[in-house]
């Protein structure tokens, strides 16, 4: 059976910035993908980390998997500052 899709709260620079709804069989840079893009952002993924309960998403890995997944849970994007890796194999 498919999963339905969950509400996901996203904040960004300290404010909530967008919910949106995702299926639970994305993985973590197709999540991280989508939240870009509904915030109109400049960059790609590799100017950016996505966590939830500050661990990140695996990047291939079906973000159902992450401990803090849940309908209602709230994801936040930060900005890869100067000199910061970027993050490799997660988002």
């Amino acid at each position: 059976s498919r999963a339905p899709p969950v509400a996901v709260r996203v904040r960004y620079r300290g404010r909530e910035a967008a919910e949106v709804h995702v299926l639970p069989t994305l993985t973590g840079l197709q999540l991280k993908s989508k939240v870009i893009a509904e915030l109109g952002l400049d960059g790609g993924f590799q100017h950016y980390y996505l966590k939830l309960n500050r661990a990140p998403f695996g990047a291939r890995s079906r973000v159902a998997e992450h401990d803090g997944w849940c309908d209602g849970c709230v994801v936040e994007l930060e900005d890869v500052g100067e000199g910061q890796a970027k993050a490799i194999g997660h988002t």
